[in-house]
């Protein structure tokens, strides 16, 4: 029954966020999201709540992975493949090699062991904040692609530094080779597992949509059970479940296959289902993340034996080094990255410098961070405590929250609305346009013309996932009202030709 009134009150949560958000709009919703759970964590009635950071990968991270794979703009994510796998992959090494001498140096008393391994955590970026984050200033097409496909990369480079920085400092022994070549089976073999399983899914939903076998039920239940098999089957073989999850994410295609009303249909009920349980869990990981973070830093602020002002100085600096190595980083891939028409580097100008800011506080850390510290040990392998433990979970919970502030404040500022419509809204209202179109337009088959209108219809399925993605684009508040003028236009010509 606890379990059961603490998700009751995480969705009321959840929900009330979404009105809150409404009346402060400076302020992003993980933000409010996160404000709400702090106070959700100190009021009596709120259940308490413990983090299984395994159940919250299967339950939150692989849903929300795959979703955010599924829907990504494919051409901008090839595009800035080599940068993206750069930050998920080279960065996140740097960073954890970065913070972990860094710590070490400033604060002796951390093993360098411990400190690498906050180091690793503290590589991946939020891919939900990233999506959120997205929203509220304007970024380029570039950006938001670079930004989400190194967020559908680096948890699994994250997460294997980090295990292996625990297991080194659990044991005292730490072999170099041995941890290359285990990242590599995991991290290709993860990849490699997910286009295995996404084809046979791609085949699978296609020959049962092919034999009339498909309902709408049946197709949203096997959806969404596909990313906590993908997660498990991987995980059971010891590769990464996370990059299961996003490269079966990533080819996966059948909702973009077949005609009629029944399947348009049957996309839409599924876009829907997947619109709902996206914001539930996106708004969900942060509820948690602020309920979370008072338990975990009351220990360390009420250690006697430790300064609050030491500890506050060690998360500045260790936000500066995240933050610094960051838009070092990115400055330096931009400038080496050649052009796609003349393939000659180009310098750093205003523009570019402004990019690289963008991208550098369009990365902010989040509950993977923080689910990967609270699966530190207590103890050692020789019996003794884990040395820091509780000091290593405040200084991630505090560099959570600066990333955040500095992705909520500066990011607008760099990067700030062309207008002050709301274009999310814009894009929204043409989507809708199209669901009524496709619903119309399904009422109005007939024997005679049920061929020209089935390529209609999918014609507008196919543009309701490609609308997601306008919103970087340059000038989008008018080209979505330019777009919604033609479908409108559109819908009342093939109205008449019906009608003729």
């Amino acid at each position: 029954m606890p379990t059961f009134e603490l998700i009751l009150c995480i969705i009321a949560a959840v929900v009330l966020s979404s009105f809150l958000s409404r009346f402060i709009p400076k302020v992003s919703t993980p933000l409010v999201q996160i404000a709400l759970g702090v106070l959700a964590s100190q009021l009596p009635f709120f259940p308490d709540t413990e983090l299984d950071p395994e159940l919250f990968m299967v339950l939150f991270i692989a849903p929300l992975l795959y979703l955010e794979a599924h829907e990504i703009d494919k051409g901008s994510l090839l595009k800035s493949l080599k940068l993206s796998l750069s930050l998920a992959v080279g960065l996140a090494i740097a960073t954890m090699v970065g913070v972990g001498f860094t710590l070490h140096a400033a604060w002796p008393v951390v093993p360098l062991a411990a400190a690498l391994a906050l180091g690793a955590a503290l590589g991946p970026t939020d891919a939900v904040a990233v999506s959120s984050l997205s929203h509220e200033a304007s970024l380029s097409q570039r950006q938001v692609g670079v930004l989400k496909g190194e967020s559908l990369f680096n948890d699994a480079s994250g997460i294997v530094g980090f295990q292996f920085a625990i297991a080194a400092a659990v044991t005292g022994t730490f072999e170099v080779g041995e941890a290359i070549g285990e990242f590599f089976i995991s991290f290709f073999g993860g990849a490699i597992v997910g286009i295995v399983l996404g084809l046979a899914i791609n085949w699978l939903f296609e020959t049962v949509r092919s034999l009339g076998w498909e309902t709408t039920t049946t197709r949203v239940l096997m959806e969404l059970f596909l990313p906590f098999l993908l997660y498990l089957g991987a995980e059971a073989i010891h590769v990464s479940g996370i990059l299961s999850v996003v490269a079966a994410g990533l080819i996966i295609r059948f909702d973009r296959s077949g005609v009629g009303p029944n399947v348009a249909r049957t996309n839409i009920v599924a876009s829907s289902v997947w619109s709902v349980l996206s914001f539930a869990l996106n708004g969900a990981v942060f509820i948690l993340l602020g309920m979370l973070l008072p338990d975990a830093m009351e220990a360390s602020w009420n250690d006697q034996q430790i300064s609050n002002l030491t500890l506050l100085a060690t998360i500045l600096i260790v936000a500066a080094v995240v933050v610094g190595m960051r838009f070092a980083w990115v400055a330096a891939m931009l400038r080496i990255t050649r052009h796609e028409v003349t393939r000659k580097r180009r310098r750093m100008t205003k523009e570019r410098w402004r990019s690289a800011a963008v991208m550098t506080f369009g990365g902010p850390k989040g509950t993977i961070t923080l689910s990967l510290m609270f699966t530190i040990p207590y103890t050692l392998a020789d019996g003794e405590w884990f040395p820091m433990r509780d000091e290593l979970i405040f200084i991630a919970g505090g560099v959570i929250v600066v990333t955040l502030l500095l992705a909520n404040f500066l990011l607008p500022v760099v990067a700030p609305r062309k207008s002050t419509d709301d274009s999310r809204a814009i894009t929204e209202a043409s989507i809708e346009v199209l669901r009524r179109t496709v619903e119309e337009l399904a009422e109005r088959v007939t024997p005679d013309n049920r061929r020209a209108v089935m390529a209609v219809i999918d014609s507008y399925t196919k543009r309701i996932t490609r609308l997601k993605h306008r919103l970087g684009a340059i000038d989008p508040i008018g080209f979505s009202e330019l777009q919604i003028a033609a479908l409108e236009w559109e819908k009342d010509y093939v109205k008449g030709r019906l009608a003729a």
